[in-house]
């Protein structure tokens, strides 16, 4: 029997021959039997038996038997064990198997075509790779090349330059050329944010204005790597006064001015009269700046604003009369 099925005699890989013998004084018999099983690497973990029926009594089964098979390696497996993405600086782990009984325990190693032998074990350990670690590796059976198995190794890497960066100061009207290298080992992800908002491109300034100033940051990644870089643009100019209005009060009472201007740094300002609630506002180059007054008589009241890169100024009649 193998594995509990029963084996019948083909004249070539199974051949059975049983004897019987009868004892002339006694009359009892004896039957013997003998297998010869060709084997294959299959029946490595066969379990052989045999069975002898009587017609008075109940069958009679062996002990199993698990006989070790030699055979030859057929192939031949190269595993890359370390985690992918590789990068930069990591380990590179091989191992080689094979199949056989005894299996191999030595093999050579093919580093990008430099030979490398190990014994007694099947693993090949390569520290901190770089880019040029990427190639073909391939591993064999030591007195015999041609059975081999081969890993395309590839070692991520991400390189990436950005210009300009850090804190940049332009002038209003002026432009700014943004600039973005990259190399990598595989197509990389590009993002950028402007004061942490998302924009859809890089980006591109032909005509500065104050409303571009803003913290530019650039996201690249490639699985396993990423890099990030930014530049902080300050747009500064001259201020300009926009408008200077007036109009009465809710209460009809006082006068409130109201002065617009731009400018970067944000600039100071100054009015030549006194006045209460003084407010003032200042987003993104442009500022407004309000002052309620009574007139006692008809006055020009002055709005002048200065920064360290100039100043402006702009009058406006007030009259004490209601209108």
């Amino acid at each position: 029997m193998k594995n509990n099925q029963p084996l019948m005699d083909d004249g070539k890989t199974i051949i059975i021959k049983s004897t019987v013998t009868k004892d002339p004084a006694t009359h009892l018999s004896s039957t013997s039997s003998s297998l010869q099983y060709t084997a294959s690497k299959e029946d490595m973990a066969s379990q052989f038996t045999c069975m002898a029926k009587h017609v008075l009594g109940p069958d009679q089964v062996s002990s199993a038997e698990i006989f070790p098979i030699h055979y030859p390696t057929e192939k031949v497996s190269l595993q890359v064990l370390s985690p992918s993405p590789i990068r930069e600086g990591d380990n590179i782990t091989l191992k080689c198997q094979a199949d056989g009984n005894p299996p191999p325990t030595s093999f050579n190693f093919n580093i990008k075509g430099q030979r490398v032998t190990v014994t007694n074990k099947d693993i090949y350990t390569i520290t901190g790779v770089t880019r040029a670690d990427s190639g073909v590796y391939k591993c064999s059976l030591l007195n015999k090349d041609e059975m081999e198995s081969t890993q395309i190794v590839t070692v991520s890497f991400l390189d990436v330059s950005l210009s300009p960066k850090g804190n940049v100061v332009k002038k209003v009207g002026e432009s700014l050329v943004v600039s973005l290298e990259k190399n990598s080992s595989a197509e990389a992800k590009v993002t950028w944010t402007k004061d942490k908002r998302t924009l859809d491109k890089l980006p591109s300034f032909s005509n500065l204005t104050y409303s571009e100033a803003g913290l530019y940051e650039c996201d690249v990644s490639i699985e396993g790597i990423r890099r990030t870089f930014f530049f902080k643009l300050t747009v500064e100019g001259t201020p300009k006064i926009r408008s200077l209005t007036k109009h009465r009060s809710t209460d009809g009472k006082h006068k409130v001015l109201t002065c617009e201007a731009e400018g970067s740094p944000q600039p100071d300002v100054l009015w030549s009269v006194n006045g209460t609630n003084d407010q003032m506002s200042y987003v993104q180059g442009k500022a407004t700046y309000k002052l309620t007054v009574v007139p006692s008589k008809n006055l020009t009241v002055t709005c002048e604003v200065t920064n360290k890169l100039g100043s402006d100024k702009k009058d406006i009649s007030v009259f004490s009369r209601k209108y």
